[in-house]
């Protein structure tokens, strides 16, 4: 796939998702839980550039990864230090009514997002 002038060879079909509706739209998609329903509802979520950008540069990095056979992510070629370090802290942005919580836990790269 190619999206944002790169092309992604390992990612799965969530993630090729959201890159379609970032470039598309500037914004991704997924279900929430709404209290009030006692139900899930499908909700967008638009992104501001910045963090459109970063979101983007760390799916390039979690490619790299996937393709890689490595077991670090700091040892693949071409993953900036940075990126390579998300695992091991917990960044919030606040976008909104809802929260970006980068996963330190999983080393998936992407950012998760949290209801206030």
């Amino acid at each position: 796939m190619i999206a944002f002038e790169h092309e992604f060879k390992n990612l799965d079909e969530e993630h090729e998702r959201d890159l379609f509706n970032l470039e598309r739209e500037g914004a991704v998609y997924t279900d929430q839980w709404v209290d009030e329903l006692q139900d899930f509802r499908h909700v967008r979520i638009p992104l501001q550039p910045a963090e459109i950008k970063e979101y983007v540069r760390s799916l390039k990095a979690w490619d790299l990864f996937l393709g890689s056979g490595e077991k670090w992510a700091r040892d693949v070629e071409g993953i900036p230090a940075d990126v390579a370090e998300m695992p091991n802290r917990y960044g919030v942005t606040q976008n909104s009514s809802y929260l970006f919580l980068q996963n330190s836990i999983s080393s998936d790269f992407s950012l998760y997002f949290i209801r206030k």
